[in-house]
């Protein structure tokens, strides 16, 4: 799996229950791989498809990649996996899952 930044984010999508099971996995392989130091018991995760678009919320706080807090995973419209992270300042960082 590669987790790298992107500059804008794409349109979103609504997630199916194979979708949600699937992002739990691969966020479980990446901890399991060390690429990532939390799993999905850690974040809590809780799907919402209010708002701006649909989501799979870390409801948990603490969990942090490069320093900067955990808030969400989405799909976008061409399938493609992201997560989004907040620093101190509430800067939203976002990377793509591939």
């Amino acid at each position: 799996m590669k987790l790298y930044y992107v500059e804008s984010k794409p349109k979103f999508r609504d997630m199916t229950e194979v979708e949600l099971y699937g992002i739990e996995k691969i966020i479980d392989t990446m901890h399991e791989d060390e690429e990532f130091d939390f799993n999905c018991e850690m974040l809590g995760l809780a799907y919402t498809s209010s708002g701006g678009y649909p989501m799979y919320n870390a409801c948990n706080g603490g969990c942090q990649y490069e320093g900067d807090e955990i808030s969400h995973f989405a799909i976008s419209e061409n399938g493609r996996l992201y997560m989004f992270t907040y620093d101190i300042n509430e800067n939203e960082f976002v990377y793509c899952i591939e």
